[in-house]
């Protein structure tokens, strides 16, 4: 008898820590890429089986149990999420069901238009690049930002900028245009002012200038030129003005005639 009550308890005991090793246990893996994308609307059973598509979790039996437990399935929140390797199971359904993201770091250092701009959101967050234009070439969603699809670009800060992955496109341009009134301080405000500049000006210029050169010298001088033609309301009829009115920005050599394109 007593053989039979510590052969059962064997069992449950190995039992126990089976199932212990299969909750707490390392049984996930990181995916391809090191995260795991839920899009927005995604359901219980899509979930389930890019997880097990990307081999983050072995088989769905424990998964479905525990998200059983917690619900999850009523609590699927969209987004981008870091995966650690060795993880386990609770630890992941905790991470997902709270929304536990990892952001994007969004990094803008050179943008040349609105398509340029449409293109990059793309390529790193859920919204796509139609959105993002359609917004950007909408007169009545940037006047709540106090632009227009002729100024819109000059709102664009360079920074690296920390987004969630599932933000909708006119909420990823709010957290732009914070960065570009953060900015404006009063003082630099001021300093613009005393040269008879308007903030998108003084973009129009320092862009003007960041592409014709790269040398830290030349800059003050060439912009000197250009401020001073506006000084004069004349046309800044600068290389990278007539570039930006051609859509042709490997043009090597400006000539006479490309003056005839439209430019600032």
């Amino acid at each position: 008898m007593k053989k039979i009550l510590a052969f059962l308890f064997l069992c449950m005991l190995g039992f126990g820590a089976y199932i212990g090793w299969n909750l707490y246990g390392p049984s996930v893996s990181s995916p391809e890429g090191k995260y795991f994308y839920i899009k927005t609307g995604a359901s219980y059973d899509e979930v389930k089986l890019a997880l097990l598509d990307k081999k983050i979790i072995k088989t769905a039996f424990w998964f479905n149990k525990v998200s059983k437990r917690v619900n999850y399935a009523k609590n699927i929140k969209p987004g981008r999420y870091e995966i650690k390797n060795g993880s386990n199971l609770i630890n992941l359904l905790k991470t997902l069901k709270r929304g536990w993201q990892a952001p994007v770091n969004f990094v803008i250092t050179k943008l040349r238009t609105k398509e340029d701009l449409a293109a990059r959101v793309a390529r790193y967050f859920e919204t796509d690049s139609t959105t993002a234009i359609r917004f950007l070439l909408s007169n009545d969603s940037l006047a709540k930002f106090h632009l227009d699809t002729n100024t819109v670009m000059t709102a664009i800060i360079p920074n690296t900028y920390s987004i969630k992955w599932n933000t909708p496109f006119n909420k990823i341009f709010q957290r732009l245009k914070s960065e570009e009134d953060k900015f404006w301080t009063e003082e630099r405000r001021q300093k613009a002012k005393n040269k008879n500049l308007s903030p998108q000006q003084v973009y129009t210029i320092a862009s003007i200038v960041e592409e014709e050169t790269n040398k830290q010298e030349d800059k003050g001088l060439i912009a000197s030129v250009y401020i001073n033609r506006v000084a004069k309301n004349m046309r800044l009829e600068a290389d990278p003005t007539v570039k930006f009115a051609m859509r042709n920005f490997a043009l090597k050599r400006v000539l006479h005639k490309h003056l005839d394109y439209l430019s600032l």
